[in-house]
């Protein structure tokens, strides 16, 4: 990821966080990999994906980690 990469990514952190705290919310903030995501299977009740699959070199192997996150009825 280039240095113009970075520094967009940590601003958009930065807002996140800052608009997490103003309504009341605990978040977690992770940057990894699209193709090996570092949580268990079935671990979310939602997977939430917006501007990011044309960045991502293997994009169906992506699109499978998200499914294999996902919990068999979330969405």
């Amino acid at each position: 990821m280039g240095s113009r990469s970075r520094a967009h990514s940590h601003r958009d952190a930065a807002y996140a966080r800052s608009r997490a705290r103003d309504l009341g919310r605990a978040i977690s903030l992770r940057q990894d990999s699209a193709h090996a995501l570092p949580f268990a299977d079935a671990s979310f009740d939602t997977v939430v994906c917006t501007f990011s699959l044309c960045a991502i070199p293997d994009h169906e192997a992506a699109v499978d980690e998200m499914i294999r996150v996902l919990r068999p009825a979330g969405s």
